[in-house]
């Protein structure tokens, strides 16, 4: 029917990948979105070293301070959210990407394989509500999976 009262819908999402996490991978990509949720670009370039697979980074303190650089921007949106009005995810992630590339740290493929489907959902979510703010709504969400 029309959506009248009393009627449920039920309505499915499906990024089309899936990862499954270790519970350490579950543990580091928590505390990564923790530390980028509330604000401390330090702490998750730290993290990101310390999770690498694979790092040869002459200068951990410039990627530190490059993270930090990468989250304050993100966050320059209304209020200091992470709403997806002023967040452009995809825009972030290449620019880690690329951050990453420069300063010769290799993250794990699950943390590749999750912001791909962040990549996607995020899509998604702009379309559905321009102002959900990710990380309010992500992080308790991950806290109690």
């Amino acid at each position: 029917g029309g959506g009248g009262a009393g009627e449920v819908r039920l309505g499915i999402i499906d990024a089309g990948l899936v990862v499954e996490l270790t519970e350490r991978d579950r543990r580091n990509f928590l505390s990564l979105f923790k530390a980028i949720g509330q604000g401390d670009g330090e702490l998750a370039g730290d993290l990101m070293l310390r999770h690498a697979r694979e790092q040869r980074c002459d200068d951990p303190a410039a990627f530190r301070r490059g993270m930090r650089n990468l989250v304050e921007s993100a966050r320059a949106g209304e209020r200091g959210a992470f709403n997806l009005r002023h967040l452009k995810v995809g825009e972030v992630l290449l620019e880690v990407t690329s951050l990453v590339r420069t300063h010769h740290v290799q993250p794990d493929p699950v943390f590749t394989t999750l912001v791909c489907a962040i990549v996607v959902l995020e899509g998604l979510g702009r379309q559905l509500d321009p102002t959900l703010d990710l990380f309010s709504v992500g992080l308790p969400l991950l806290v109690g999976a």
